[in-house]
């Protein structure tokens, strides 16, 4: 089950906000097009880990709407 992170956190003095990605198809596409992308961060890995107890955290460092880092988190 996935937290409740409902705002966003700005991060500094910089454009970036960060924020939690509800969205697979856009989890997904930003793992599999970044070249250090890795199939432990995919939106299923989580899922696959979440039956078993852990609960995924998937955040994303947005420059507007663009992602420009992200990291799911096992908790």
């Amino acid at each position: 089950m996935p937290l409740p992170i409902s705002r966003d956190i700005l991060v500094s003095q910089s454009p970036y906000v960060l924020r939690p990605v509800a969205s697979r198809e856009t989890w997904n596409s930003f793992v599999a097009e970044h070249p250090r992308g890795h199939l432990l961060q995919c939106w299923e890995w989580g899922e696959l880990k979440a039956a078993s107890g852990w609960s995924p955290i998937r955040l994303a460092l947005f420059d507007g709407e663009r992602i420009v880092a992200a990291a799911q988190v096992l908790r």
